[in-house]
């Protein structure tokens, strides 16, 4: 069943590191999972791929790096299919960056201000970059393999959730006008699900080293149609490599 938020989901780039720097919440209301709890924190990735798909808004960060590299993805991702799309903001690689298409095993890139050079090169006039996913080095990839993990293909051990050290419940709250429970498994990783049903509307996280705060809200879930860029389009990143590196800082 398709799950609609009746509120448009505006949340700023500061706000979400703000958020995802909070996946440490000691609160006093902040308790060890029940049971139950742990229960529907094993079923939310499941839910997910059950679901088919979402429209989301992501944002991530890399803090280290000067200046602050920043992304925001707004997009459709499927699930059962396993492929998404998303228009993007962002700094310093992705500066030039508009859109986003991905699937396993490849990232295709909108990049509007290559366009003239390319064709000038005898290529396409709006070509995308298909390349290789590199989640280790560039933070735009690893904030697409984030997205793409909140679907499982079963459920979570709900009492390896429970036992997992900084596993617990952080309090109750309200999302979009909806009233959630925050929990959390382990030590970076934050999930709101709705009240009513369980249902994942927010993903909180961070890398291990506290470099890389992340938040995903899932603001529509239901199967949801991606559309693939044209092949004729689309160009390997070996054919404008040099223009490419330069661009990404390389």
């Amino acid at each position: 069943m398709t799950r609609r938020v009746g509120v448009t989901l505006l949340v700023g780039l500061l706000a979400a590191v703000a958020a995802a720097c909070g996946g440490g919440d000691t609160s006093s209301e902040s308790r060890p999972l029940s049971d139950a709890e742990a229960g529907r924190l094993a079923q939310a990735g499941y839910g997910n791929l059950l679901a088919g798909g979402a429209r989301f808004e992501a944002n991530s960060a890399f803090l280290g790096t000067d200046p602050l590299q920043t992304v925001t993805l707004v997009g459709e991702i499927d699930w059962e299919g396993h492929v998404g799309r998303a228009l993007v903001r962002g700094g310093g690689p992705d500066e030039t960056l508009t859109e986003v298409y991905w699937e396993e095993g490849v990232v295709i890139e909108r990049r509007p201000a290559f366009d003239a050079i390319i064709a000038g090169m005898g290529g396409p006039t709006t070509p995308w970059i298909a390349r290789a996913p590199e989640p280790s080095t560039r933070q735009l990839d690893r904030l697409l393999s984030v997205v793409f993990g909140l679907a499982l293909e079963q459920p979570d051990n709900a009492l390896l959730l429970q036992q997992t050290e900084g596993s617990a419940f952080i309090r109750a709250d309200e999302l979009r006008s909806e009233p959630v429970e925050v929990l959390r498994y382990g030590t970076r990783n934050l999930y709101w699900l709705a009240a009513d049903d369980g249902a994942m509307l927010r993903f909180e996280g961070n890398s291990a080293g506290g470099t890389a705060p992340t938040v995903v809200d899932l603001v529509v879930l239901g199967p949801v149609e991606v559309p693939s860029p044209d092949p004729d389009q689309v160009i390997p990143v070996e054919a404008v490599a040099e223009i490419y590196s330069a661009a990404i800082g390389g």
